[in-house]
This record gives C-alpha cells, structure tokens and sequence, in this order.
C-alpha cells in the first residue's frame, strides 16, 4: 500500500496503516529486506502517530530484523490404558516409530510433514501433541488428517490402547494457553533492531544513558 492510500479502516476496532516499516529477513522480497505497511488496530488512536514516528526510527538504523523461528500446526490424540505403566510402554513403542508414522503420513498427504510428537502422562491416560509443517496452509484440516493417520496406525500396532479422542485439547486450538507459547503453534517470530546514538538524538530527543535510567525508576 502506498503512503497516498493510507486511510483509516475499521476491522471492528479503529485500524490504521503504519510505516513503511523496513523488515529485514529470509522471506523478505527484495535482497533479504522490504518495505510494508503494518496494520494497527487499537481504541487508543493516539498511539497511530506515536508508532508512526518509531517506524521512522527502525528504518533510520536499516530496519527490523525479523526471524521466523518455529512454524507447525498442532493436533493432539489421547488414548487410554488399563495402567500407568503401560501408558510408559506404549509412549516408548511409538518414540522408536517415528519414521514409520512418517511413512504413514506420505500415503495421505503430499504436504504435510511431522515435526515433532510430544507426551504428556495423566494416570492412565496418554496425551501425544503431534506437530506438522503444513507448506503455505495454515493446515489445520491437514493436521487433522495426518493425526487421524498416526492414531490408526498406533491403534493397530499396540493392541493395549484403546481410542480415546482425535483432538483432546492438548493441541491447544481456539483457546488461550501458556502451551502454545512453550511448544509452539502456527509461526513463532523473533525481531529486533539495534537504535544507533545518532537517531536516539535525533527522533526521539533522547540517548541510550536517559533511557536505561527512565526503564529502571519504573521497576
């Protein structure tokens, strides 16, 4: 969007543009760097020039630097044992499997790829948080089918576990959970930008000594 069509939108809250802001980084379009325009939705419309003149700050010192670190879609199966140990037995089995899963899952899907599979033990019950890269999907149908696939084939290879769910809630989706933050769901992303002293003076009237005192009077 070019700066002559930088409008005011509502998304349901008040949404301006910001920038160009100049992001820095492997999917970039143009020499690793590029300049976009960044939605910003908030009831506190004040913030739009203050955020504004910060992007005016990141492209002084060449830009942000932007990493995506992790990309999965998650889907978790639970099944139930008769005990606690062969819950252990049954995790140990499919540790030792995970190529055959793998095997399993080209037969269904030409895009989806398992990435990493992890246990959670609740009494009897055997949580598995399965993790898939999904290609340019945001692969939640093709999560569900490549879950549905691996607890077939554990299903028919330990005849000591008995379905329980295709989706118990560990994946975590369309909930608010400290376990997607830790494990990783949809795409994680770093950034940064190193603000050199020159544009502390200039744009923000201000140096690096004011800004480590003002941060520590706060705490």
């Amino acid at each position: 969007m070019s700066k002559k069509n930088q409008i005011t939108e509502y998304t349901p809250i008040p949404t301006q543009w910001i920038g160009p802001v100049r992001v820095n980084g492997l999917l970039a379009n143009s020499q690793d760097s590029e300049e976009v325009f960044l939605p910003l939705a908030t009831y506190e419309t004040p913030m739009w020039p203050s955020v504004r003149r910060g992007s005016l700050v990141f492209n002084a010192c060449g830009g942000i630097n932007v990493n995506v670190v992790s990309e999965c879609m998650t889907r978790s199966i639970m099944f139930s044992t008769e005990n606690a140990f062969q819950v252990q037995q049954a995790w140990q089995i499919i540790f030792q499997s995970q190529q055959d899963l793998e095997n399993e899952l080209v037969k269904v899907s030409r895009f989806t790829t398992l990435e990493s599979i992890y246990p959670e033990f609740v009494g009897n019950l055997l949580y598995l948080r399965l993790a898939f890269r999904t290609g340019d999907a945001s692969g939640h149908n093709m999560a569900t089918l490549g879950a549905q696939t691996i607890q077939r084939w554990i299903l028919k290879n330990i005849s000591y576990l008995q379905y329980g769910s295709v989706s118990a809630n560990y994946c975590v989706d369309k909930k608010v959970s400290v376990v997607n933050g830790i494990l990783g769901r949809g795409r994680s992303v770093i950034a940064d930008c190193v603000i050199a002293k020159n544009v502390l003076k200039r744009f923000l009237r201000t140096d690096a000594e004011k800004c480590i005192i003002c941060i520590f009077k706060k705490i």
